[in-house]
């Protein structure tokens, strides 16, 4: 579970690099959002810390 939500984190930056900014964005929003409800809240800020930074520049 942890393998493919942390797969689509990454297709959503992609997406977002390379095709769409608004679909990779919510792709990985999404995602934060399961890392939010399913994992320890260390990886869930990770991940947010590593879309901040890329994203919210």
């Amino acid at each position: 579970m942890f393998l493919r939500n942390l797969f689509h984190f990454s297709k959503g930056f992609w997406t977002y690099t390379f095709k769409s900014k608004n679909e990779g964005n919510t792709l990985m929003l999404r995602a934060l959002d399961i890392f939010y409800l399913l994992s320890t809240p260390d990886i869930a800020n990770y991940y947010q810390n590593r879309y901040d930074h890329y994203l919210k520049k």
